[in-house]
């Protein structure tokens, strides 16, 4: 349980396999925590690597930010929509490039119905 130097942040975990669907964590993390807290803790929840997971925000489904191991927990808001993608493999230091796997969803669009007259 969460002690009051604590807050739950709510995570979606994307894991690398396509195959395997998102899951949603509830994280307990300290209030004056920074990114690194809250990826020990997620980790320990899924078995994913912290240093094998890129960490962001998204906003109207799209991504909005993302974040370092340094960033600040107090950043983030309860109605943030945060989502967890597990890398295949480590940053590359050099050029701080890392590639993360989007997997999108084709969502059926309702036809609107026709009326006859």
């Amino acid at each position: 349980l969460p002690t009051k130097s604590d807050r739950v942040i709510n995570v979606t975990m994307q894991f690398a396999d396509p195959s395997r669907k998102p899951v949603k964590y509830a994280v307990s993390a300290p209030k004056k925590g920074v990114m690194s807290d809250l990826k020990k803790e997620l980790s320990n929840m899924c078995g994913v690597k912290q240093e094998l997971m890129a960490v962001a925000e998204l906003y109207q489904h799209r991504l909005f930010r993302t974040f370092n191991e340094a960033s600040p927990l107090d950043g983030i808001q309860e109605q943030d929509v945060i989502w967890a993608y597990e890398l295949t493999s480590k940053c590359d230091a050099a050029s701080g490039r890392v590639m993360v796997p989007i997997i999108h969803k084709i969502v059926p669009s309702s036809s609107p119905s026709s009326s006859s007259s």
